[in-house]
């Protein structure tokens, strides 16, 4: 069903969703695979190639905590906007799904550069 601001109620709890998934599956990851990885990774991808590139593995951490973050700041604006403006709900709930996909991507890629 959908609303008379043209927004489907059920969109928004699908990208509810698809983002805890996302972080329950990086996290899962980034837990199996932390104590797998070199005490130096390459996390700063904007640095010139090299020793600059390398951080502690411990700031590997990093990435799924921000994952976390975003899904319960997410859940919490989803209850308490829900009623009053279910489109920005919506848009704000495909975003986090997006950013939480780009995080997940971003553990995926520094894990398969280490291995």
């Amino acid at each position: 069903m959908i609303t008379k601001d043209g927004v489907d109620p059920n969109s928004s709890k699908t990208a509810i969703g698809l983002s805890m998934f996302t972080t329950t599956v990086a996290v899962a990851i980034s837990l199996i695979i932390f104590w797998q990885l070199p005490p130096q990774i390459p996390l700063f991808f904007s640095h010139a190639s090299g020793q600059n590139q390398l951080a502690n593995k411990w700031w590997f951490i990093i990435i799924p905590l921000l994952s976390i973050i975003f899904l319960i700041t997410n859940l919490t604006l989803h209850k308490n906007l829900s009623k009053d403006k279910p489109s920005l709900t919506g848009l704000l709930s495909w975003m986090t799904f997006l950013v939480l996909s780009l995080l997940a991507a971003a553990a995926i890629n520094i894990t398969l550069l280490v291995f």
